[in-house]
Protein backbone atom coordinates (compact mmCIF):
# COMPACT_ATOMS: atom_id res chain seq x y z
CA UNK A 1 0.00 0.00 0.00
CA UNK A 2 1.38 3.33 -0.94
CA UNK A 3 2.36 5.38 2.05
CA UNK A 4 3.45 8.58 0.47
CA UNK A 5 -0.06 10.81 -1.14
CA UNK A 6 -1.37 7.77 -3.91
CA UNK A 7 2.52 8.45 -5.56
CA UNK A 8 4.99 5.66 -5.40
CA UNK A 9 8.63 7.27 -4.88
CA UNK A 10 11.11 5.37 -7.46
CA UNK A 11 13.44 4.83 -4.18
CA UNK A 12 11.19 2.78 -2.15
CA UNK A 13 11.15 0.33 -4.91
CA UNK A 14 14.88 0.18 -5.40
CA UNK A 15 15.72 -3.37 -3.71
CA UNK A 16 12.67 -4.59 -3.67
CA UNK A 17 11.48 -8.21 -4.73
CA UNK A 18 9.44 -8.64 -8.15
CA UNK A 19 7.51 -11.96 -7.70
CA UNK A 20 5.25 -13.71 -10.02
CA UNK A 21 1.82 -14.60 -9.50
CA UNK A 22 2.35 -17.19 -7.28
CA UNK A 23 4.30 -14.94 -4.84
CA UNK A 24 7.83 -16.56 -5.80
CA UNK A 25 10.14 -13.90 -6.00
CA UNK A 26 11.81 -14.09 -9.77
CA UNK A 27 14.05 -10.55 -9.57
CA UNK A 28 15.05 -7.62 -7.75
CA UNK A 29 14.40 -3.95 -8.84
CA UNK A 30 17.53 -2.13 -9.49
CA UNK A 31 16.55 1.06 -11.25
CA UNK A 32 13.53 2.17 -14.31
CA UNK A 33 13.18 3.22 -17.61
CA UNK A 34 11.07 5.73 -18.20
CA UNK A 35 9.85 7.56 -21.68
CA UNK A 36 12.06 11.02 -21.33
CA UNK A 37 9.30 12.60 -23.99
CA UNK A 38 6.06 11.73 -21.88
CA UNK A 39 7.25 10.53 -18.41
CA UNK A 40 5.32 7.19 -18.82
CA UNK A 41 7.13 3.85 -16.96
CA UNK A 42 8.63 1.68 -19.57
CA UNK A 43 10.31 -0.98 -17.73
CA UNK A 44 11.78 -2.42 -14.65
CA UNK A 45 15.34 -3.05 -14.20
CA UNK A 46 16.14 -5.93 -12.37
CA UNK A 47 18.66 -8.49 -11.18
CA UNK A 48 17.74 -11.97 -10.81
CA UNK A 49 16.86 -12.78 -6.91
CA UNK A 50 19.38 -14.99 -5.14
CA UNK A 51 22.99 -14.44 -4.13
CA UNK A 52 25.17 -15.10 -7.30
CA UNK A 53 25.50 -11.92 -9.45
CA UNK A 54 23.66 -11.61 -12.68
CA UNK A 55 23.61 -9.18 -15.36
CA UNK A 56 20.61 -6.71 -15.67
CA UNK A 57 17.07 -7.98 -17.32
CA UNK A 58 14.48 -5.61 -17.73
CA UNK A 59 10.45 -6.23 -17.15
CA UNK A 60 8.32 -4.13 -19.64
CA UNK A 61 5.51 -1.99 -17.91
CA UNK A 62 2.79 -3.55 -19.71
CA UNK A 63 3.97 -7.19 -17.59
CA UNK A 64 3.27 -5.50 -14.39
CA UNK A 65 0.08 -6.64 -13.11
CA UNK A 66 0.90 -4.12 -9.43
CA UNK A 67 3.39 -1.53 -8.53
CA UNK A 68 3.62 -0.94 -4.54
CA UNK A 69 6.41 0.48 -2.59
CA UNK A 70 6.82 -3.01 -0.88
CA UNK A 71 7.20 -4.80 -4.34
CA UNK A 72 5.84 -5.34 -7.98
CA UNK A 73 3.82 -7.94 -9.13
CA UNK A 74 4.05 -9.68 -12.54
CA UNK A 75 1.31 -10.80 -14.93
CA UNK A 76 1.18 -14.48 -15.37
CA UNK A 77 3.07 -15.19 -18.70
CA UNK A 78 5.58 -12.52 -18.45
CA UNK A 79 9.21 -12.33 -19.96
CA UNK A 80 12.50 -11.22 -18.97
CA UNK A 81 14.22 -9.26 -21.49
CA UNK A 82 18.30 -8.65 -21.76
CA UNK A 83 19.47 -5.21 -22.96
CA UNK A 84 19.88 -6.52 -26.55
CA UNK A 85 16.49 -7.96 -27.11
CA UNK A 86 14.38 -5.05 -25.51
CA UNK A 87 13.09 -2.46 -27.71
CA UNK A 88 12.86 1.44 -25.46
CA UNK A 89 12.35 3.92 -27.97
CA UNK A 90 14.34 6.89 -25.91
CA UNK A 91 14.68 5.11 -22.80
CA UNK A 92 16.78 6.65 -20.01
CA UNK A 93 17.36 6.04 -16.42
CA UNK A 94 16.66 9.54 -14.46
CA UNK A 95 17.62 9.00 -11.30
CA UNK A 96 21.51 10.73 -10.87
CA UNK A 97 20.61 13.11 -13.75
CA UNK A 98 22.29 16.32 -13.46
CA UNK A 99 18.90 18.94 -13.29
CA UNK A 100 19.06 22.44 -14.51
CA UNK A 101 16.71 25.57 -15.52
CA UNK A 102 15.99 26.60 -18.90
CA UNK A 103 18.52 29.10 -18.59
CA UNK A 104 21.08 26.69 -17.95
CA UNK A 105 21.65 27.30 -14.77
CA UNK A 106 22.40 23.98 -12.16
CA UNK A 107 19.76 23.36 -9.82
CA UNK A 108 21.27 19.96 -8.58
CA UNK A 109 20.58 16.21 -9.65
CA UNK A 110 17.50 14.01 -9.27
CA UNK A 111 17.66 11.54 -6.43
CA UNK A 112 14.26 10.21 -6.54
CA UNK A 113 11.14 10.12 -8.89
CA UNK A 114 7.32 9.76 -7.64
CA UNK A 115 4.96 7.64 -9.96
CA UNK A 116 1.56 8.10 -9.95
CA UNK A 117 -0.72 5.74 -7.61
CA UNK A 118 -0.33 2.82 -10.59
CA UNK A 119 3.11 3.50 -10.99
CA UNK A 120 2.80 4.31 -15.09
CA UNK A 121 3.84 7.67 -15.15
CA UNK A 122 6.24 10.05 -13.15
CA UNK A 123 4.69 12.78 -11.32
CA UNK A 124 7.06 14.81 -9.61
CA UNK A 125 10.99 14.98 -9.51
CA UNK A 126 12.75 15.08 -6.32
CA UNK A 127 16.17 17.64 -7.20
CA UNK A 128 18.69 17.37 -4.25
CA UNK A 129 21.98 20.41 -4.36
CA UNK A 130 24.01 17.30 -3.61
CA UNK A 131 25.03 14.60 -5.54
CA UNK A 132 26.48 12.72 -2.22
CA UNK A 133 23.48 10.55 -0.64
CA UNK A 134 24.92 11.11 3.15
CA UNK A 135 24.29 14.61 2.77
CA UNK A 136 20.75 14.35 1.15
CA UNK A 137 18.97 14.31 4.05
CA UNK A 138 20.64 17.33 5.67
CA UNK A 139 20.53 20.00 2.42
CA UNK A 140 17.12 21.90 0.51
CA UNK A 141 15.47 20.16 -2.11
CA UNK A 142 13.11 21.12 -5.02
CA UNK A 143 10.09 19.07 -5.76
CA UNK A 144 9.34 19.54 -9.24
CA UNK A 145 6.27 18.25 -11.47
CA UNK A 146 6.15 16.79 -14.16
CA UNK A 147 4.62 19.38 -16.03
CA UNK A 148 8.06 21.83 -15.59
CA UNK A 149 9.84 19.65 -17.80
CA UNK A 150 11.23 21.03 -20.94
CA UNK A 151 13.39 18.12 -22.52
CA UNK A 152 15.33 15.40 -21.37
CA UNK A 153 18.63 15.08 -23.30
CA UNK A 154 21.39 12.67 -22.34
CA UNK A 155 23.00 14.95 -20.15
CA UNK A 156 20.81 16.34 -18.32
CA UNK A 157 16.83 16.96 -17.35
CA UNK A 158 16.02 20.71 -18.25
CA UNK A 159 13.05 22.34 -16.02
CA UNK A 160 11.56 25.33 -16.60
CA UNK A 161 11.72 26.75 -13.14
CA UNK A 162 13.17 30.16 -11.46
CA UNK A 163 16.51 29.13 -10.01
CA UNK A 164 16.09 31.92 -7.87
CA UNK A 165 12.77 30.42 -6.06
CA UNK A 166 13.50 28.90 -1.89
CA UNK A 167 13.84 25.61 -2.30
CA UNK A 168 12.02 23.48 0.65
CA UNK A 169 13.62 22.68 3.79
CA UNK A 170 14.13 19.11 4.62
CA UNK A 171 12.82 18.02 8.06
CA UNK A 172 15.87 17.99 10.63
CA UNK A 173 14.95 17.28 14.15
CA UNK A 174 17.25 19.44 16.64
CA UNK A 175 18.01 18.01 20.54
CA UNK A 176 18.47 20.39 22.92
CA UNK A 177 21.09 19.79 25.37
CA UNK A 178 19.72 19.62 29.31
Amino acid sequence: MCQHGDMIPVSTLLGRAVVDEGGQAVAIITNVYVDRDRGKLLALVTRAAGFWPHKSSFIKAEDISELAEEMAKVRLGYRLFTRQEIDLPRKWKLLGKSAVSAAGVPLGWISDLDLDENGLQVVRFHIQLAPVKYLRSVLPKRILPWQRVVRITDSAAIFDVDPALPLAQPAISTVSAE
